[in-house]
């Protein structure tokens, strides 16, 4: 829990454009590249998985 909190709190503050000092940017910021990077695979499997099915191809 207590890293959810700390993530919304980062949010909160680069919303507001409050965020304290260029760590604390670089950890925020680091957290949105691997969240997205995460989407991006599940992007990624689905996007193949729709070429196969459109294809007739065997999983």
């Amino acid at each position: 829990m207590e890293e959810a909190e700390r993530t919304g709190s980062m949010k909160k503050k680069a919303e507001q454009g409050t965020l304290d000092n260029s760590s604390e940017i670089l950890a925020y910021n680091i957290k949105r590249l691997q969240e997205a990077q995460v989407l991006l695979k599940e992007a990624g499997v689905r996007l193949a998985q729709c070429i196969r099915d459109s294809k007739g191809t065997p999983s």
